[in-house]
């Protein structure tokens, strides 16, 4: 049968710095064998890869919890993580169908330790809840970081798919000169103002914390909102998130919160990312809507002279939405890091 959309996501820690030393053996490639030769079911190849003694010989894999035939392996990204010694975080999919013929998804997580070659030394499966190898480091289903801008607000960021987005809303009241952004309460003024602006849903300082501020699109286009080694998303860097996270019809529900919506309609979080429906003001009339049920974050890429691309979460499904909008309209703002 022909396998889509199927991924497995594997935090895989490794030395870069020792990377360097054993040119010929890269530790992505050593969890892509591992996998591999789990998918055809040929363990002694695959315990050969691993710290046997720490992982119990993966008895977990000769169950009928088996991977089955892996389709298709590849390795995305290798991350430094300076806060572990010969360490980093190497980012992988996997394709397959499980021993039963069905299509599976799971979530592991991979530890590698160096010792003259690289060895898996701990797996941690969360979809099925299975947990292999003794002394398994604590490792977080998430990778995060931290972002501070222009006010001196310290944000929390996650890695998804290789990009590094924050997690929480901007909420910055200055450009990343110093300048401050013009501040709207009034109706008429939000609608014919044409230079950068903010405001805080209905006028309430109280909602900024959680939600962050709404920007215009003069505000996105001025290139001024993010600190040095940051900036505002593209069109194109939603459309790499969204079809990491499996295609719009199904990103929206792993990117909102679990606690975003009043009633229904909450999300998994799966990465982090912690969306909250923030609302939007809108530049007919300049009047508040959507907290609660819908959220809207702008993108940098213009689609005209008046319009900017933008992303939609709503609490009605878990979809994500791409639309463009008037730089009128008052919207969240997610940054994302420079590569």
């Amino acid at each position: 049968m022909r396998v889509t959309n199927l991924a497995f996501i594997f935090l895989v820690l490794v030395s870069c710095g020792k990377q360097a030393d054993q040119p010929g053996q890269d530790p992505g490639d050593v969890v892509k064998g591992f996998i591999e030769d789990l998918g055809r079911k040929n363990y002694k190849a695959a315990f050969e890869k691993t710290d046997e003694t720490s992982l119990g010989r993966l008895d977990i894999f000769k169950s009928d919890k088996s991977f089955g035939r892996i389709s298709s392996t590849e390795i995305h990204s290798v991350s430094p993580r300076p806060d572990e010694k010969d360490t980093a975080v190497v980012l992988a999919d996997a394709s397959f169908t499980s021993a039963k013929g069905t299509e599976r998804l799971l979530q592991l997580f991979y530890l590698l330790k160096f010792g003259g070659n690289w060895k898996i030394i701990g797996i941690k499966v969360t979809k099925d809840s299975v947990t292999t190898g003794t002394g398994l480091p604590e490792v977080s289903a998430i990778q995060t970081g931290q972002m501070t801008d222009s006010d001196g607000n310290v944000y929390k960021t996650v890695v998804i798919g290789g990009q590094e987005w924050m997690a929480e809303n901007l909420r910055t009241t200055n450009f990343n000169d110093g300048t401050p952004l013009m501040s709207i309460e009034d109706e008429e003024t939000w609608i014919t103002t044409y230079s950068g602006a903010f405001c805080a849903y209905d006028n309430d300082q109280s909602n900024v914390l959680k939600n962050g501020y709404l920007y215009n699109g003069f505000a996105v286009n001025s290139g001024q909102l993010a600190p040095a080694g940051w900036r505002v998303p593209t069109d194109s860097d939603w459309t790499q998130l969204s079809t990491f996270l499996g295609g719009d019809e199904t990103a929206g529900a792993k990117l909102k919160s679990a606690s975003c919506c009043a009633s229904e309609g909450n999300g998994t979080d799966d990465f982090g990312f912690g969306a909250v429906m923030s609302g939007y003001r809108s530049y007919g009339g300049g009047t508040f809507g959507g907290m609660g049920t819908d959220g809207g974050w702008w993108s940098s890429s213009e689609n005209d002279s008046n319009n900017n691309w933008s992303r939609f979460l709503s609490c009605s499904d878990g979809s994500i939405y791409r639309d463009t909008n008037s730089l009128r309209n008052g919207f969240s703002v997610r940054l994302i890091r420079e590569k």
